[in-house]
């Protein structure tokens, strides 16, 4: 829930800031998204954290540390991300440094989406692969998006190009995760 309305206000942040011509206006908003963006990006290292060290799933014959790593390693750099992104927007920093990061997590985000593909991962392959392959792109492109000036139209396509990303990860971990908690539940209660 944390990655799907974090990712779906991504979106929109970064849609509706370019549309604000006031610079005044510009910064509330940045540091309005940014204090969120720094709330939500500390829960999820939290629950990243917890998944990682003491979520143990329970599926025969699987050594259990596998869905720990491919869940939780992503979901604590997406964390790490948010939160340094948000305390960067609302203190006026310069987020340039952060697509560096965001760059290599991204490259291993490919990774993890291709494993969902391959092995089988989940019951639900393409919607998997969907979520960590968009966000894969959406770290990869980040970087060079923010290194365009404002003026150059090409910062302009990527900037679309990020949201259609963003909404699309987004808005599939939102589907995902709402019939997730119907199947596990269902599934705890049938035992």
């Amino acid at each position: 829930m944390v990655y799907a309305a974090t990712s779906l206000s991504g979106a929109f942040y970064l849609f509706y800031s370019n549309k604000l011509d006031d610079p005044e206006k510009k910064e509330a908003f940045d540091r309005s998204y940014g204090a969120f963006l720094f709330i939500s990006g500390l829960v999820a290292i939290y629950l990243a954290l917890n998944m990682i060290t003491t979520w143990p799933i329970d599926i025969p014959n699987t050594p259990l540390y596998l869905y720990n790593q491919q869940f939780g390693e992503p979901y604590l750099m997406f964390g790490i991300i948010a939160t340094a992104s948000g305390y960067a927007l609302y203190h006026k920093y310069d987020v340039r440094p952060i697509t560096y990061f965001a760059f290599v997590v991204g490259i291993f985000l490919l990774r993890y989406g291709i494993n969902f593909l391959q092995f089988g991962l989940t019951r639900v392959l393409p919607l998997a692969a969907t979520i960590y392959l968009t966000a894969a792109l959406g770290a990869l492109i980040s970087v060079f998006w923010a290194h365009l000036s404002e003026d150059k139209p090409t910062k302009m396509y990527l900037g679309y190009l990020l949201i259609l990303l963003l909404f699309i990860s987004g808005a599939t971990t939102l589907f995902v995760g709402f019939t997730a908690v119907e199947g596990h539940v269902t599934e705890a209660l049938a035992r």
